[in-house]
């Protein structure tokens, strides 16, 4: 793998990371004081590994 191609990848990556971060705060922010992450974040979030996953594998299948 070139030096382009993998900067590439890792731009997509923190984009990615950047998108779950933001995804977390707003969570926060709507969620009343004192309380625990809610299940539906949980279950958010473990869907997000794997939606990325996917992607990532999907992207490594587009460049063959």
């Amino acid at each position: 793998m070139d030096t382009a191609l993998m900067l590439d990848e890792a731009i997509h990556y923190v984009k990615f990371l950047k998108r779950q971060v933001q995804s977390l705060e707003q969570s926060a922010v709507d969620r009343p004081m004192g309380a625990g992450i809610p299940s539906a974040t949980m279950a958010n979030m473990g869907y997000s590994l794997i939606s990325f996953k996917l992607w990532a594998v999907h992207r490594c299948l587009d460049k063959r």
